[in-house]
């Protein structure tokens, strides 16, 4: 995946968050939409950006839960490190309609199509922002770009000159500490690298009791950016992260009693990315740019223990013609390999696999009405392992109506591509105790190779508007209606004797008989009535039905599917105290997961900042403060199945307070 990075500082990383009003502060600028740098307010998508200053005045120290300051996300904790997180619906630990680029580099995991948020612990002082785009974008970014994407942008290594050390202790995250080092060699090549270590404690069960899914994760990384020449800049990044997650985990572990084994057990998770970049300028409208990566990820969980390794190549030019046209156009090829080994309760058949994926883009940005309306028209061609050909077109209609007025409409074709999971993935996931001489019941899922791409037709239309230089509404709204979605069909129950047990197995298999639509309303309002004094009020409702083709034999594929809540608020009062103190609240409401048993829940957040000295500050923050502990999800495998409080441990959240120093220096 490419960014279209300007060789010299562009205006986003310029920007002094604290310094800005909020009309300033609304015009960003951003590179997800069009693969190049635009206006904020002129994107024709439902795009947010989550500044560096929110993030630092949320509090949050993780990307997963910085997620929650942008509108239509689904965030929620499974247990002390996992996460489920979507967007416009269909939430699960690998929700597999949500891309994750970090610096243009694919974070998604091909294999379970979904991602590892607890290994994107990134360092958070280095990112500048980070785009949401809600709704497809997969005619520029491809397959699984399906109902959203999330672009994090780091800060250049300009922008990170000299020392950063924080330190830091508290009740859930007991202990962590960054050290950060930046320099320069000349007056064209800048370079960082740094250091973090984060030890986070467990969270209970319903009942108060101590779980075992503390974790602690050590990284560690680097970035350089040559101005190699007038027209040419070159980048490097890498990173490299080694711990241990904790798990509650049962699952079966023989035909023959007892059948299945409850594991308490710390997983190893190691890793690493190497991300390089050219871009070469032609002319102030002709632009190209190379990025290669490779990315290697290795876990050893309980049921399964393995591999995975992706190379990406991407190449993009970007070009005016007519005073009319913004083109641009690029090639991507993919190769993801995983070796997997297994247990009798998970495993892939074979355990290992090469895909590959081809694609070429192209889309035009074309002036009906100069600086007033513009049409957007594009497609993305795609040939892979999986599924063979895909085709993901859009078109798109941007209306500056007045200069502090835009409107947006868009029709797009976005699919979700087969993973490994979908074909070669074989579980066990639930076992009934025999009564007398009943036997027991092993209930099982394939994969099936033949499984195809799930489509969606997404129809969305949105407004921008500043009503006042202090007053700023966005307001998004969609109907999207999704085909050949994932079912797991039951087959005919085979008994099995051996000399040591009787049993019967109850076999299913994964399909795409299921369809449905979802359709909701995203706002998002900020405003400054005060210039030490900002609130944000983000509100998003969410309906989805979810169907089942009339020959299908699922039984409840459609309630693990409908997770997401229907109703979510989220409030946020950033005051600036005196010059040296910050106190922010945040309050959220998230709506109950009925299919799930998960009742609705309030949170409340709170952040003192205290800048001591010039380059010294403290921070105090409390998350969660209005529960001693309430539960947000209850599937921690991530697996689409109908899993029991018998079966798993469900994990509640706590509330969790820590203090911390940063010293510039």
């Amino acid at each position: 995946m490419l960014l279209l990075i300007l060789p010299s500082i562009s205006a986003a990383q310029k920007i002094d968050f604290t310094e800005l009003p909020l009309e300033e502060l609304l015009r960003v600028e951003v590179f997800s939409v069009s693969r190049k740098i635009e206006q904020l307010f002129q994107a024709s998508a439902a795009i947010s950006v989550i500044t560096a200053e929110e993030m630092r005045r949320s509090g949050y120290s993780s990307i997963s839960a910085g997620l929650q300051l942008a509108p239509g996300m689904n965030v929620a904790r499974i247990d002390a490190n996992k996460w489920a997180i979507s967007c416009r619906g269909f939430n699960n630990r690998f929700a597999n309609k949500l891309l994750l680029l970090i610096d243009g580099h694919s974070a998604y995991t091909p294999t379970f199509a979904g991602v590892f948020w607890e290994t994107q612990d990134i360092l958070i002082e280095d990112v500048e922002q980070i785009e949401v785009i809600r709704g497809p974008g997969a005619t520029l970014w491809g397959a699984n770009a399906v109902n959203g994407i999330i672009n994090i942008i780091s800060k250049s290594a300009r922008r990170t000159q000299g020392k950063l050390l924080t330190l830091g202790v508290g009740t859930e995250r007991r202990f962590f500490t960054h050290f950060r080092f930046g320099s320069s060699i000349g007056n064209h090549f800048f370079y960082r690298f740094y250091l973090k270590a984060v030890t986070h404690d467990n969270f209970v069960g319903s009942e108060g009791e101590t779980m075992a899914d503390g974790w602690n994760v050590s990284r560690g990384g680097f970035r350089a950016d040559w101005k190699c020449t007038p027209n040419d800049s070159v980048f490097l990044q890498g990173n490299y992260y080694n711990g241990k997650v904790g798990y509650n985990y049962t699952m079966v572990t023989s035909f023959e009693a007892p059948y299945q084994q409850t594991f308490t057990f710390n997983a190893e998770i190691k890793g690493g990315n190497l991300t390089g970049r050219w871009h070469h300028f032609f002319s102030p409208r002709s632009a190209t740019i190379l990025q290669v990566s490779f990315d290697n990820t290795t876990r050893n969980d309980a049921p399964l223990q393995g591999k995975i390794s992706t190379f990406n190549f991407d190449w993009q030019h970007q070009f005016g013609f007519r005073n009319r046209h913004e083109i641009v156009w690029g090639l991507r090829y993919r190769q993801v390999r995983d070796k997997i080994k297994g247990t009798l309760a998970v495993s892939f058949i074979p355990p290992e696999h090469t895909c590959h994926l081809a694609s070429a883009f192209v889309q035009d940005k074309v002036a009906l009405m100069k600086e007033r309306l513009h049409l957007i028209i594009g497609s993305k061609f795609e040939n892979n392992s999986h599924s063979g050909f895909e085709y993901q077109p859009n078109v798109r209609l941007l209306w500056r109506r007045k200069e502090r007025h835009t409107l947006w409409a868009a029709v797009s074709r976005a699919v979700r591509t087969p993973a490994r999971a979908d074909e070669d993935m074989v579980t066990i996931f639930e076992v009934v105790e025999p009564e007398r001489l009943v036997p027991p019941i092993f209930f099982t899922s394939q994969g099936n190779p033949d499984f195809a791409s799930e489509i969606l037709i997404a129809h969305e239309i949105g407004n921008r508007t500043y009503l006042t230089n202090q007053l700023f509404f966005d307001i998004a709204a969609f109907f999207n209606t999704y085909n050949r979605l994932r079912t797991i069909e039951s087959g005919e129950i085979i008994p099995r004797v051996t000399p040591a047990s009787v049993y019967i197995i109850a076999p299913a298999t994964f399909n795409n008989k299921m369809f449905g639509k979802t359709y909701g309303i995203e706002f998002d309002t900020k405003w400054q009535p005060k210039k030490w004094l900002q609130m944000r009020l983000i509100y998003t409702v969410l309906q989805m039905d979810l169907q089942l083709r009339p020959d299908s034999k699922d039984s409840y594929s459609v309630g693990t599917n409908e997770v997401s809540p229907q109703n979510q608020f989220c409030g946020w009062w950033l005051i600036q105290l005196s010059p040296k103190i910050d106190f922010d609240l945040g309050f959220r409401y998230v709506g109950p997961l009925t299919s799930m048993e998960v009742p609705a829940y309030c949170n409340l957040d709170v952040h003192l900042g205290w800048r001591l000295l010039p380059n010294i500050e403290f921070s105090l923050v409390g998350h969660n403060l209005l529960q001693a502990h309430h539960q947000e999800f209850g599937n921690p495998t991530g697996i689409n199945m109908p899993l029991k409080k018998g079966l798993t441990a469900f994990t509640e959240v706590e509330r969790g307070v820590f203090g911390a120093i940063t010293w510039n220096f």
